[in-house]
């Protein structure tokens, strides 16, 4: 299913007249880093105000999707702006909200259960006592192929 919408939650309800998608989304980027931030059509606040969910068009490519709101989005019992470092000073540049979206399109399960779908990649170039390397100690080949 293709990325056409992104959730958003928050611990508290939030005064919903405090964002905006034209003032509070800084990017949305694709996983080929173009800004999608004008391809948002919608907003829908549901959960009691805590959960901001944001539409746009299908959107199919295989990888990262990443979201980024300003912090100037206020809770609406205390209007505080976000503290998302929880250094008791809400709305600095330190604040700033990242959602990241993966997707990864998955065809299956088939009768079996199996399930198949696209993958990163990622080049391991792992050193024998290197960092983060641990050797099992079994250094005899048990034959099989």
């Amino acid at each position: 299913m293709p990325v056409e919408s992104i959730p958003i939650r928050f611990t508290k309800p939030i005064n919903t007249s405090t964002f905006s998608v034209a003032d509070d989304v800084l990017n949305l980027a694709s996983p080929s880093g173009a800004n999608l931030k004008g391809a948002i059509g919608g907003v829908v606040w549901s959960g009691g105000n805590t959960i901001l969910t944001l539409s746009l068009p299908a959107q199919s490519r295989v990888g990262q999707y990443t979201l980024l709101i300003r912090p100037a989005i206020n809770a609406s019992d205390t209007a505080l702006a976000i503290d998302q470092n929880l250094d008791w000073v809400g709305g600095t540049i330190n604040d700033n909200v990242t959602v990241v979206v993966n997707y990864s399109p998955c065809i299956g399960p088939d009768a079996s259960g199996y399930s198949g779908g696209a993958s990163f990649f990622e080049n391991l170039d792992l050193v024998a006592g290197g960092p983060g390397v641990v050797d099992t100690g079994l250094s005899v080949d048990d034959g099989s192929t």
